[in-house]
């Protein structure tokens, strides 16, 4: 990996770090669930968007049939195989959770006990302030000796995140990770 090998980060080092990653945007390719919703609605991409659309391009069976981001399998794999965790940390309610597992393990192949951390039901805060609120109430007490590496696609969240570790901009970060995946 890349950005491993270039900072000497290696072996046990490597267990201390945590890749969290969104889903939606990240790894999950959300533009046909958008268009569907942008069309229906006549709001351009999610500007605009109140409760009803949010919980419609939510909705889990919809989720369902997103496919991957190309590269995303082998971006994890790697990340796997060096020894870092995964943790999954999204915008997506509680309510998905069970769909959102089935999609991890059935398209990513993830397994199931990897961590995921999600939005509370009927928690429409804005993503960055919401994902803000979990690091600081789930995702630190969890790791509390980590580094974390955020992998995300919300240009806020990202600059939140850059107080808890290195921030990266997904899907374009993957082959300053890894070098070229796609």
């Amino acid at each position: 990996m890349w950005i491993i090998s270039t900072f000497g980060v290696e072996g046990e080092l490597m267990s201390s770090i945590v890749f969290v990653v969104d889903i939606d945007g990240t790894v999950a390719d959300t533009m046909g669930r958008i268009r569907d919703l942008e069309q229906r609605t006549g709001s351009a991409l999610m500007t605009g968007w109140g409760d009803k659309e949010t919980n419609e391009f939510l909705e889990p069976s919809i989720m369902m049939r997103d496919p991957i981001i190309n590269g995303a399998n082998r971006l994890l794999d790697i990340i796997s195989s060096f020894g870092a965790t995964l943790a999954f940390f999204t915008g997506r309610s509680e309510r998905s959770r069970e769909q959102t597992k089935q999609w991890l393990t059935s398209k990513l192949s993830i397994p199931t006990e990897t961590p995921l951390f999600m939005r509370p039901d009927d928690d429409y805060r804005p993503t960055h302030v919401c994902k803000t609120d979990m690091i600081e109430r789930q995702l630190l007490p969890a790791y509390p000796d980590s580094k974390f590496i955020f992998l995300e696609d919300d240009a806020e969240s990202l600059k939140s995140f850059s107080k808890y570790g290195l921030a990266l901009k997904a899907p374009d970060c993957w082959n300053v990770i890894v070098g070229p995946i796609c």
